[in-house]
């Protein structure tokens, strides 16, 4: 009986137990079910009928951008692009889901605070909130997310001191906090992250020291704490992070000198210091670095000689120092530019000799073992290596000279026959005749142009047809292998299809002149509109910012739709033209370069002078970035009506902007936009874009994607004061007072 009435309460008992647990389980499904509902992140795509959401049978675990666990619970949360979340950021009840482990809400608009029951998510290893509009402090409780592994907030405009709470996450391997408005110092405890491998903290405004235990953080590869205001030495406990591959430390208030002990980061590619005010010597052990690739210690009071370093193949910088004594002999076919700024600084002699490589002592006993076995290798040798290089230069003679005879042969047939002649995107036909015949055979009197590359006719063709005609100077073109280089690229070229790019209908390639056939824009160059009254004046503030968006329109197509990117490499207010209406559009493609992502990408500098990006003074890599770069300067010049010498100086020497009104740089020209809000609007905006663009580092510039975003994006609310607005304010991102009550929101 006793044993009857156990097992009976047992039953019972799990019987309770189970039903708990499952109604518990409903329960907390519906309630997952019952946030994501509230949050009204999906209620573009019920209002489109793009998806079903809110039918009674459909489960949540259907909705794009959600993912379950078999129980149905949800354990991520994604992006899609019908998802518009904006300011309904904080409608969201993260205390819900008990399971959610990957959570990726970046480059979706958010706008508001962080919510601080983000910090319920107890299971969450991957948060992604970067590229949004995000204000405020970084919550607390962030640091209650013990599973946490990665952690973007980037490119915010979020605020305060970086959480001390985040120390706490022992199992964070990557933080990025970077581009943001975060001040105060370092806390210690994150050198208490044993996993940490990546720490971006770079484009704020921290402060003070580095602390001491961020040498503790044995997992680190990646440190970027560049474009801050930190202070004070550079810790020695550096040298112990022997995983290091980059320590980005630029454009900061470091004193002191340069650690010995970092020559024992064998590990080590990047090292970044320049724009501080480090000073002493540079440490002989940095010669010990075999992996560096690029050492940059420009602008700071260093002095002394410059170690031989025994890796000569890396970039470098040593400009405006106080260096002395004679550059390296392994340096001394540098690019001088490296070298400037340092009035006791030597080149090297021309006639100076580098000592050969030193043979390691190891195997001079070798050697002195078998002198006579070596002999014999000698004789018997010799005269093999001699037949296969006879027989190897024979063979490539004879195959140079069949390969040149078939190039001669084909060559001939294709300039009798027309064949390099070739036309694209062309409803019409044009002959070679009719292109020299309208030029009158390239009379300086159809001359409209010239360049780097050469000079711009203008022809009318038989049909009324007026194209401009490019030709080039007369170059390698003569080399057979630059044919097919030629024709190559310029085919890729005409493939690219954008309304604000200028049309190539094709080339020719001939013995008598190369040129290339565009489409003809009436109002020729922008820099000759801005430089012309009369048609500065008719390019009203409309009229220029529509050009402005044009142009970041077809750099966004170059960058990010073709496939692979293309890099104009040129952009100036030379390469945009302007057709009748005065719409804007890139042209000269003559330095354009394809990305190949399987190549280095690094070329000779290529660009005009004043629209150069302040990188390519140090390093051949060509990206995006520079692009985006000349384009803010194409900015400005189009805002002001002139080139902004002293402006890109300024920003790209210093941190800050000049202490100018925006009213004082607007083009005199034309009527004070005061009056008018859309337009001063669109100014405030274009600008503060410019500034971004012009930012000193690459990394912190943003993409022609994300600018265009920007001009698409809503306008900032702007009162009516516009003569208060400083280009300082427009520099520093967030918020800009301009009459003590109200405040424009400005590109971050």
């Amino acid at each position: 009986m006793v044993a009857s009435t156990w097992l009976f309460f047992a039953w019972l008992t799990h019987t309770l137990t189970m039903s708990t647990a499952a109604f518990e389980m409903k329960t907390s499904l519906n309630l997952e079910r019952q946030a994501l509902l509230e949050s009204e992140w999906w209620a573009y795509c019920i209002s489109h009928n793009v998806c079903i959401v809110n039918s009674s049978t459909s489960s949540h675990c259907t909705w794009p951008g959600v993912a379950c666990d078999p129980a149905r619970s949800v354990v991520k949360i994604d992006y899609f692009n019908k998802m518009i979340i904006g300011d309904k950021f904080k409608k969201m009840n993260f205390s819900c889901f008990q399971n959610l482990a990957h959570l990726n809400l970046g480059g979706q608009g958010l706008t508001g605070q962080v919510p601080s029951n983000i910090g319920a998510l107890s299971k969450l290893t991957y948060l992604d909130l970067s590229h949004n509009y995000l204000t405020g402090l970084i919550p607390k409780e962030v640091g209650n997310l013990s599973f946490l592994r990665y952690l973007y907030l980037e490119n915010n405009e979020l605020s305060g001191n970086v959480p001390p709470q985040l120390g706490q996450l022992s199992r964070l391997e990557g933080m990025f906090l970077y581009q943001n408005n975060i001040s105060g110092q370092i806390p210690s405890n994150i050198g208490a992250l044993p996993n940490l491998t990546y720490l971006y903290l770079y484009d704020n405004y921290l402060t003070g020291p580095i602390p001491k235990e961020v040498g503790n953080l044995s997992s680190l590869r990646y440190m970027y704490l560049g474009n801050n205001e930190l202070s004070g030495n550079i810790p020695p406990q550096f040298g112990q992070l022997s995983r290091l591959e980059r320590m980005i430390l630029y454009q900061n208030k470091f004193s002191g000198q340069i650690p010995s002990n970092i020559g024992a980061l064998s590990k080590l590619t990047d090292l970044d210091l320049s724009y501080n005010y480090l000073m002493g010597p540079i440490p002989v052990e940095l010669a010990n670095l075999r992996t560096l690739e690029s050492l940059n210690l420009r602008y700071n009071n260093l002095n002394g000689t410059i170690p031989d370093f025994s890796n000569g193949y890396f970039q470098y910088n040593f400009s405006y120092n106080s260096f002395e004594g004679k550059i390296p002999c392994n340096f001394r076919l540098s690019d001088p530019s490296t070298f400037l700024g340092n009035k006791g600084l030597l080149m090297a002699e021309i006639n100076d000799v580098c000592p050969p490589p030193s043979i390691d002592s190891s195997i001079e006993p070798l050697r002195s073992k078998e002198p006579q076995r070596s002999k014999e290798v000698f004789y018997i040798g010799l005269p093999i290596v001699v037949f296969i290089a006879f027989s190897t230069l024979w063979c490539l003679f004879v195959s140079w000279r069949r390969r040149t005879m078939k190039i001669s042969s084909q060559e001939s047939k294709a300039l009798k026959n027309g064949d390099l002649f070739s036309i694209w995107n062309y409803d019409g036909r044009i002959a070679f005749q009719d292109i020299l015949d309208a030029t009158d055979n390239f009379d300086i009197r159809y001359c409209i142009g010239t360049g780097g590359y050469g000079s711009v006719y203008k022809a009318q063709l038989p049909s009324g047809k007026v194209v401009a005609i490019k030709k080039l100077h007369r170059l390698e073109y003569e080399e057979p292998a630059f044919v097919e280089y030629f024709r190559n690229e310029v085919k890729i070229l005409t493939e690219i299809r954008h309304k604000n790019i200028v049309k190539l209908h094709g080339f020719c390639l001939h013995r008598r002149s190369m040129f290339l056939v565009y489409e003809y824009m009436e109002k020729g160059s922008l820099f000759y509109a801005l430089r012309t009254d009369s048609l500065a004046v008719e390019l009203g503030w409309r009229k220029r910012v529509k050009i402005i968006q044009d142009v970041a329109y077809a750099l966004a197509y170059m960058h990010h739709d073709c496939n692979p990117p293309i890099v104009h490499r040129d952009v100036s207010s030379n390469n945009i033209l302007l057709n009748s209406s005065l719409d804007g559009f890139i042209s000269d493609f003559g330095a354009a370069r394809i990305l190949d992502p399987g190549s280095s990408n690094r070329t000779l500098v290529a660009g005009t002078r004043g629209y150069i990006a302040p990188e390519l003074a140090y390093t051949m890599a060509v990206n995006e970035k520079c692009d985006v770069f000349s384009f803010g300067v194409v900015v400005l010049e189009t805002i002001m009506g002139r080139h902004p010498e002293e402006i890109v100086s300024t920003i790209t020497l210093l941190r800050d902007c000049p202490s100018l009104m925006l009213k004082d740089v607007l083009d005199s020209r034309l009527s004070y936009p005061n009056n008018n809000q859309e337009v001063a609007q669109s100014l405030v905006l274009v600008v503060s874009i410019a500034l971004a663009c012009l930012r000193f580092h690459p990394n912190s510039r943003p993409t022609m994607e994300q600018v265009c975003g920007r001009l698409l994006g809503p306008g900032s609310p702007l009162p009516g004061t516009l003569h208060l607005v400083s280009l300082r304010d427009l520099m520093n991102p967030g918020t800009c007072t301009v009459d003590n009550s109200r405040e424009i929101n400005v590109l971050p």
